[in-house]
């Protein structure tokens, strides 16, 4: 049978095909990169670590609906980039296409601060390390420099984003219907950076009315996985959790992290009743992995039925080895096919061992 073109897909209905203007085709494109509260927050915290930044504050006024603000030390923005910061596909991290596979940046695309200047107010205030006073530039909503005002400010960046979603009346019925929830959104998205990020002060706040500002999350600058997961989840969580590493020399793949012990102390022996803490990281990056995810679930309900793992794994691949060009939130990485079997392999064998080596201690500490 031929397939069936309809009227409306040829111009036949009467209407001719035209190109989408511009304005709407930003509108359209931002809802994708900037669907909620989360993400808006994973940008801004993504270009403050891609800056150098060794501290960064996020604080969140009544749900964000108020604001959204990130302050950075990072180097900040030098002044001849303040016209074409926020305008759509504009940016530093690469020049063409061929460039992607040695990016090392959390960003790319040049697509963040265009796309929040589509849903909400963007306001930017930035100080170089080359520069004696700090700017506050604020943009329209097709990312257009606006206004540009000299301002006292210590060598870095803030943003600060207001009127979220007031240009997309639905979304933000939706949002403010959901902030709690959306809230606990923000604080899952962070926990990754929070984990993965070594020598980076994290911290994140939220403020109701005019009352205190509450602290949500914080790390304290550690450098280990180990510590930042300490101070993300608390010292008994930790206490339950065992260090896996291994390499594998054919592909080029490292694999460090930690992962529930089957039994012992901590509230992390013998895993939890939902895959509800599960970390991948490729290269770095926060990922999902759903293929490894399932061999290393698997593995665990062989020493504990219905139970899953807690486990943070920082992947680590040969540079241009994956595609992290996918998605608009860069979540989804591809990796090749033999790189997926050598870490399930590995990993199969890696937690066999440990399960082995766990068991024992138990048994001998019990006789």
């Amino acid at each position: 049978s031929t397939m069936s073109v309809s009227a409306a897909d040829t111009g036949e209905c009467g209407r001719s095909i035209k190109q989408i203007d511009r304005e709407s085709v930003h509108k359209i494109c931002s809802g994708q990169v900037i669907g909620d509260l989360a993400s808006v927050v994973k940008e801004l915290v993504e270009n403050a670590i891609d800056a150098g930044a060794t501290c960064v504050e996020v604080t969140m006024r009544d749900f964000g609906l108020k604001a959204v603000e990130v302050v950075d030390n990072g180097t900040g923005i030098m002044p001849t980039n303040f016209q074409a910061l926020a305008l759509p596909h504009h940016t530093s991290k690469l020049t063409s296409f061929d460039d992607l596979a040695a990016v090392t940046s959390f960003g790319f695309r040049g697509e963040a601060l265009g796309s929040l200047c589509s849903v909400g107010t963007l306001l930017v205030v930035t100080r170089h390390v080359s520069c004696d006073m700090a700017s506050a530039l604020l943009f329209d909503a097709a990312g257009n420099l606006a206004s540009t005002t000299p301002i006292s400010r210590q060598v870095g960046t803030t943003v600060t984003v207001t009127k979220l979603f007031e240009r997309f009346p639905v979304r933000l019925k939706e949002y403010t219907a959901n902030k709690k929830r959306e809230l606990a959104k923000v604080l899952s998205v962070l926990h990754g950076y929070c984990l993965i990020s070594t020598n980076v002060r994290i911290r994140c706040f939220h403020q109701c009315g005019i009352g205190n500002k509450v602290e949500l999350l914080r790390t304290e600058g550690n450098s280990s996985l180990r510590a930042n997961c300490t101070n993300v989840f608390g010292s008994d969580f930790v206490r339950g959790l065992a260090d896996v590493s291994f390499s594998h020399p054919e592909t080029g793949i490292k694999v460090e992290g930690l992962i529930s012990r089957r039994s012992g102390a901590g509230t992390n022996a013998c895993g939890r009743s939902a895959p509800d803490r599960q970390f991948w990281f490729v290269n770095g990056r926060p990922a999902d992995l759903p293929r490894n995810s399932k061999t290393v679930n698997h593995s665990f309900h062989s020493v504990a039925r219905n139970r899953y793992p807690a486990f943070v794994f920082s992947v680590t691949v040969p540079q241009g080895s994956a595609d992290i060009n996918v998605t608009p939130d860069k979540r989804t990485i591809l990796l090749q096919d033999e790189q997926y079997d050598a870490i399930c392999a590995s990993l199969t064998g890696e937690l066999e061992k440990l399960w082995e080596q766990v068991y024992l201690l138990t048994v001998s500490s019990s006789t």
